[in-house]
């Protein structure tokens, strides 16, 4: 009767006791894998079916005693889980929703995955659990991704906040140069005198009304938009170091200041240059 012969979970094909002798004997077949025939109750391996690796010739077949099944047909073999692989499966997803534990538990999970592979394949197939092994050491690599992209994110942004906050800054004071000169212009036309209000630099032509507007907007802040102009009633020539503009929002203490003599910066004014001269 012939034998069906499986080897890492998949059968080999139906094979006479003769042909697994000589396929012990020559290497066809190894003494792990598993064989089966009509009336065992399981599957057995080759080394304890056939506990006598000799040439064919010389061995004979010892008679087998057979037990009725219900059915003709071999039953579905299935190797037993390693443990480890169940455990590397488990770790991987607690990692992929942790981002490793910033890389630590990452690492474990990898370990432990490479560990139940090498014992799954060192196994000869009378242990399964190979998928789990290698679904737990993707989410593991994956996982050590995100932790990186995390760590480099945490990193990255304070020196985008910087970089935002040196734009803003630069094109304030940008603003505020402009008024400057803007009001200095209305001056030469006016006997010297800064406008009463910052309208008249639009009805008298010196700004247009877009821009007039889009210089009043302060990028500081948008809670505190607009700057503090401190010209009304005053003469261009009187001490050219006053301020004539300051932002209302500040920075750590600091505001953009544009003087009379079309100097700007941001700086820390003093608090008598808060309110017009």
């Amino acid at each position: 009767m012939d034998y069906h012969v499986a080897r890492n979970g998949e059968q080999l094909g139906q094979f006479t006791a003769e042909e697994i002798r000589h396929g012990l004997f020559d290497g066809k077949f190894q003494p792990t894998d598993l064989g089966w025939k009509e009336g065992q109750a399981d599957w057995v391996p080759l080394s304890t079916l056939f506990e006598q690796m000799t040439p064919a010739a010389k061995i004979k077949s010892a008679p087998v005693t057979q037990v009725p099944l219900a059915s003709s047909l071999a039953p579905e073999y299935h190797s037993p889980t390693n443990g480890l692989a169940v455990t590397a499966l488990v770790l991987g997803i607690i990692s992929l929703f942790t981002c490793g534990l910033l890389g630590i538990g990452a690492i474990v999970t990898i370990i432990v995955g490479h560990m139940a592979l090498a014992k799954v394949r060192q196994s000869g197939g009378s242990l399964g659990g190979k998928g789990m092994a290698v679904a737990g050491l993707v989410m593991g690599y994956v996982s050590i991704a995100l932790a990186i992209v995390s760590i480099l994110a945490s990193l990255a942004l304070p020196t985008f906040s910087r970089i935002q906050e040196r734009g803003n800054i630069t094109k304030s004071i940008s603003n505020v140069r402009q008024l400057v000169t803007a009001c200095k212009i209305y001056a030469s036309d006016h006997n010297g005198k800064y406008p009463a209000n910052l309208e008249e630099l639009v009805t008298d032509g010196v700004l247009e009304q877009a821009s007039y507007e889009s210089l009043l907007r302060c990028p500081l802040s948008t809670e505190y938009p607009g700057y503090e102009y401190l010209g009304a009633g005053q003469n261009d020539g009187d001490n050219p170091e006053a301020p004539l503009f300051i932002s209302k929002a500040e920075i750590r203490g600091k505001r953009v200041v544009g003087r009379r003599n079309t100097s700007t910066d941001f700086s820390i004014p003093p608090p008598a240059n808060l309110s017009a001269p």
